[in-house]
């Protein structure tokens, strides 16, 4: 407030002295036009009369002398005046103080305008300034509130942390030993249970890791096949690093429990898997198949499998991409039997020093009666490869 008084007393002390200059220039202004208002002030007049008259009195005639000069270039007008007398001007120096006087209004208009204009922007700057300065000040208090709440905030939360704790202080001053024992049981049990919540999600982690690197892998594969920079059917065996992953996978196989799985991998004995429903029988067909095709370079020839839709995309997921021959889809019962005949006539032909070669059947128990060479079927002859 004390800045706008200032402000306004300002502008009305420049006002104040404005309107005396101004005045004491209009007033001279308005002075020095006074012998404008007169012609004999000003002008050379002549004195004349009519050549009839007596030129006395009334009968002279008074004008300023070059209006007369200009009518007496009419010759009547000239033949019937008389000149009497040429009177001077009153005041030679009339035009320069009328010149004046147009300069002293000019001066108070200039000076009236431009006090005017730069009061103007004065006020429009003020008021922009106080503008700036109501922001500011709101600013700072928003602030300051923002930090009181902020601080009174914390303060509440550490006051709710204190009475906390010292409430559960108080409860456990008031436990017996017997309940005391039963809350370390509870925790120790809580952490175990923790961990081993812990352990699950790190073994789910590496389980996708896992999968997420041998599709990763197929799909390199199948770029490199339709690339044609590969001669074989596996891809991953013609670096040094597949081949020494391979190594280290066989040498694995084979120091577990008297090397039974390595057996699986490289005998050509049929296997049969049994099991209830949802026991994983054919992602473990499946398992077994991708080890016999990688590591001992065994074709993937077929799947007979009537559930094969519902499959392709979960158990044969990554033996799709290997292009076996596919039978029995679509709960296709001639077709299971039509896979039956090509491994029957496979077996005519094929000798031990021949490539090896897989053949999967899935719900072969359920094959009896389905079809007519159901009754034939013989497990070693279907499987051998």
């Amino acid at each position: 407030m004390q800045e706008i008084t200032e402000f306004n007393s300002k502008l009305t002390k420049q006002r104040r002295n404005s309107t005396i200059l101004v005045g004491v220039l209009l007033t001279c202004g308005f002075s020095a036009s006074i012998p404008m208002f007169n012609d004999s002030i000003k002008h050379t007049e002549t004195l004349y009369c009519n050549v009839k008259s007596s030129c006395r009195g009334a009968d002279i005639k008074r004008g300023v002398s070059y209006l007369v000069d200009k009518e007496r270039r009419n010759q009547l007008f000239d033949n019937n005046i008389t000149v009497l007398k040429i009177l001077p001007p009153e005041n030679d120096k009339a035009v320069v103080w009328g010149v004046a006087s147009s300069l002293f209004l000019l001066t108070a208009y200039g000076v009236s305008k431009a006090l005017t204009d730069h009061q103007e922007k004065a006020v429009h700057s003020q008021f922009k300034m106080l503008k700036i300065r109501a922001l500011e000040n709101d600013l700072i208090e928003q602030t300051h509130i923002d930090l009181f709440g902020f601080t009174k905030s914390n303060q509440a939360e550490i006051t709710k942390q204190v009475i906390a704790r010292q409430t559960s202080e108080t409860i456990q001053a008031m436990k017996s030993d017997g309940e005391l024992q039963l809350d370390h049981l509870n925790g120790t049990l809580q952490g175990e249970l923790s961990l081993k919540q812990h352990q699950l999600q790190l073994s789910e982690l590496d389980k996708e890791t896992a999968k997420n690197q041998l599709e990763t892998a197929e799909i390199k594969r199948k770029l490199d096949k339709l690339s044609g920079n590969t001669k074989t059917e596996d891809t991953t065996k013609s670096t040094p690093d597949n081949e020494q992953l391979k190594q280290s996978l066989i040498n694995a196989l084979k120091s577990h429990e008297n090397s039974w799985l390595w057996y699986l991998v490289e005998s050509f004995t049929p296997i049969i898997i049994h099991g209830k429903a949802g026991s994983y029988k054919s992602y473990t067909a499946a398992a077994i198949a991708l080890l016999k095709h990688y590591l001992i370079d065994a074709k993937i020839e077929s799947i007979a499998d009537i559930d094969y839709d519902q499959n392709k995309n979960d158990a044969w997921k990554f033996l799709v991409p290997l292009e076996p021959n596919i039978y029995g889809q679509g709960i296709d019962w001639e077709s299971y039997n039509d896979g039956y005949i090509a491994a029957i006539e496979r077996s005519k032909h094929r000798t031990l020093k021949d490539n090896p070669i897989v053949s999967i059947w899935d719900e072969l128990t359920n094959a009896k009666g389905k079809f007519d060479n159901a009754p034939n079927i013989g497990i070693p002859s279907i499987f051998r490869g």
